[in-house]
């Protein structure tokens, strides 16, 4: 303790010599400094006349609560505002470490400047949005440029707001995971992670796992990569990601979890998805692919729920058109052949029927049950029987259900 306090005086000695020669105690003595005729320190001197002669006595130590170790206090370099005042800092010729008793320290969000206020008490608890009561900053000085330069002792623990204290440590090293974590979501009542990892908790868990509020368990065998979005749609746990097997099983980049095993979405996607979400009840993927149920989807897709009875035919279920839709033919006048695109939000029996401009139907083109999806025909401008018809307006129908639309198109020789 005495080697400490010796340690401790020498330094207040320079910082007090360095300003004016001496040093105010906290109960208004004074510790000064005998300089030589060479200009170097000599011997160390307590007044003890400026505080009555009394000396503190503790350890052994007549001056350690005397002496204000802990430097300025940070109030005498302040603006009304509470940052600090360099300017001041700079005309005190201060260095040394800041008393920050009695003060709040936040920061400020757009610069990351610290801010005081006054405490509500003088008394210091962490992690009220305040400094431990034996910490506080030190004033340096910038070698080059003569700035002060403020910087957090070596122990400080700065609290940026007063609500860090609901952070808790419920996932910390042994409870937490082994790696980065990407997406969260919850099913079937549990917490869901996904990531970068091949441990949760103290269980080996390949890229995803699931916590019930007291420990970790693997979702079957996982992905064989990364896991980076996850959601719940149709009662099922939807997960996407840079994976190209879920549960062993070929899964391109999403897959579904039903409780007890992994299942494909189709064909998948031609690359990664990194965001899903459910919109109008539907599944919508995001990602870097282009393709999706081998369909051309510029980075985003959406899928439909499967109804019950259904037979999963895979591909048919991805990036389904919102309404029914007959597009204009093209090209458009033709001859001899002309392209003809629909779209079915929903399945249901289609006709798609070719009239002439009296109204009398010359050929059927679609007569079945279509599942929902984008569809495009070609007529090659016959009739029924295969004989080509003469140039003129022709009127090409859909019908689905209660839907009817038709478009004009022009046949030329």
């Amino acid at each position: 303790m005495k080697h400490t306090l010796n340690i401790f005086l020498v330094l207040a000695a320079v910082v007090a010599w360095a300003i004016d020669g001496s040093t105010p105690r906290a109960d208004g003595g004074a510790f000064s400094v005998d300089r030589d005729t060479a200009g170097t320190v000599g011997t160390s001197v307590w007044d003890r006349s400026a505080s009555g002669g009394k000396a503190d006595s503790h350890k052994g130590c007549p001056y350690e609560n005397s002496l204000n170790l802990r430097g300025r206090s940070a109030e005498d370099f302040l603006t009304p505002e509470g940052r600090f005042d360099l300017k001041a800092i700079r005309a005190s010729g201060y260095e040394g470490p800041l008393d920050l008793k009695g003060l709040d320290v936040g920061i400020e969000p757009g610069t990351g400047e610290p801010v005081l206020s006054p405490s509500a008490s003088t008394k210091r608890v962490e992690g009220k949005g305040t400094l431990d009561q034996q910490v506080g900053f030190d004033v340096g000085i910038e070698p080059h440029s003569g700035e002060p330069v403020l910087s957090p002792v070596a122990n400080a623990r700065i609290y940026s707001h007063p609500d860090d204290t609901f952070w808790t440590d419920k996932f910390s090293c042994a409870a937490g995971l082994g790696g980065m974590c990407y997406a969260l979501c919850v099913y079937d009542g549990k917490l869901i992670a996904g990531g970068y990892f091949h441990v949760a908790g103290c269980t080996l868990a390949a890229y995803i796992a699931s916590w019930d509020g007291s420990s970790w368990s693997p979702l079957g065998s996982g992905m064989n990569d990364d896991v980076r979005a996850l959601t719940v749609y149709d009662t099922k746990l939807i997960a996407g990601g840079y994976f190209t097997t879920a549960g062993g099983v070929s899964a391109y980049y999403i897959a579904s979890w039903d409780g007890s095993s992994w299942s494909p979405l189709g064909s998948g996607m031609n690359n990664y998805v990194q965001a899903l979400a459910v919109y109008d009840n539907k599944l919508i993927a995001g990602g870097l692919f282009t393709t999706a149920g081998g369909k051309v989807s510029a980075y985003i897709a959406q899928w439909t729920k499967q109804y019950d009875g259904d037979v999963d035919d895979g591909d048919n279920e991805w990036s389904l058109p919102p309404d029914f839709r007959l597009e204009q033919n093209y090209p458009n006048p033709f001859n001899p052949a002309t392209t003809i695109e629909y779209s079915l939000p929903k399945r249901g029996h289609v006709k798609i029927e070719i009239f002439n401009l009296v109204g009398q139907k010359v050929r059927t083109l679609v007569d079945e049950y279509k599942l929902a999806g984008n569809y495009c025909i070609t007529w090659d401008g016959t009739d029924t029987s295969g004989n080509p018809l003469a140039s003129g307006i022709y009127f090409c129908r859909l019908r689905a259900g209660d839907h009817v639309q038709a478009k004009k198109m022009l046949l030329i020789k």
